[in-house]
């Protein structure tokens, strides 16, 4: 009878030491595990940032405006305007230039346009049927900042005439 309790009692021992094992491996398991999924988040980030145009949130809104870095637009200044001020203002912004991919996610998020599965086709329209815009040749959905000089004055915030232009 001793053997038996002696085996019975060293089984037990041996499936102890089993469990807190196969604890510590499952501890060291998670970790890798999580180590792996932060790496795999990482890369994930960083290849939507070189898919996406940089981005800058507005911290009373949390809304996210899609901008190049050296031609960031305020979304104050467009929020309000119609169609045709603001895309004048995205415009004046990037030198005269206006791509209608990069005016879209502005317009949206600054309440301009309220519909994304519209957008693009009344960005174009205006810019298209505008006396403001001239189409670029060879570029598609690129458009050229056409302007007199009283209202490059007037965009550039210059408020000394006090004549409304309606862009």
């Amino acid at each position: 009878m001793a053997n038996t309790t002696d085996f019975q009692q060293h089984a037990t021992n041996l499936l102890a030491k089993l469990k807190t094992k196969k604890e510590a491996a499952e501890r060291d398991y998670k970790v890798r595990l999580a180590e792996i999924d932060r790496e795999i988040e990482a890369v994930s980030i960083t290849l939507r940032l070189l898919r996406e145009p940089q981005g800058v949130t507005v911290p009373l809104t949390g809304l996210k405006v899609e901008t190049q870095l050296a031609n960031i637009v305020p979304i104050t200044n467009l929020v309000g305007k119609t169609l045709r001020a603001a895309l004048a203002i995205i415009a004046g912004h990037n030198g005269g230039i206006l791509r209608v991919t990069e005016a879209k996610p502005l317009l949206l998020n600054a309440g301009v346009l309220k519909k994304p599965k519209h957008a693009w086709g009344a960005i174009y329209t205006t810019l298209s049927r505008s006396p403001e815009f001239k189409k670029i040749p060879d570029e598609k959905g690129a458009f050229q900042l056409v302007m007199t000089d009283m209202q490059k004055t007037l965009l550039d915030g210059d408020t000394r005439y006090n004549v409304a232009v309606k862009l």
